[in-house]
C-alpha cells in the first residue's frame, strides 16, 4: 500500500509541475485517488492497532483470571 501511495504521489507531483494548474481535471483526479489510498492505509493501521490492543487486553484478562483462580481453594 505504501508503494501505491508513493507512486500516486509522484504522479501527482509530476502532473502538477507539468500542468501548472492545480484545478486541472487530471490533477484533481490524481489527488482524489491519492486520498483514497491514504484513507485505506489509515484504516489498515487502525485495524492493526485495534487487533494488537485487543490481543494485549485478552492476555491481560487471562493473566488476571489465572491469578484470581490461583488464590481459590478447590
Amino acid at each position: 500500500m505504501l508503494q501505491k501511495i508513493e507512486d500516486k504521489r509522484n504522479q501527482l507531483l509530476s502532473a502538477a509541475l507539468y500542468e501548472k494548474c492545480l484545478t486541472d481535471d487530471d490533477i484533481v483526479r490524481l489527488s482524489q485517488e491519492l486520498d483514497i489510498y491514504i484513507v485505506k492505509f489509515q484504516k489498515q493501521l487502525d485495524l492493526q492497532r485495534k487487533k494488537r490492543s485487543l490481543s494485549y487486553k485478552g492476555v491481560a484478562q487471562t493473566e488476571r483470571m489465572s491469578h484470581v483462580l490461583a488464590g481459590v481453594n478447590i
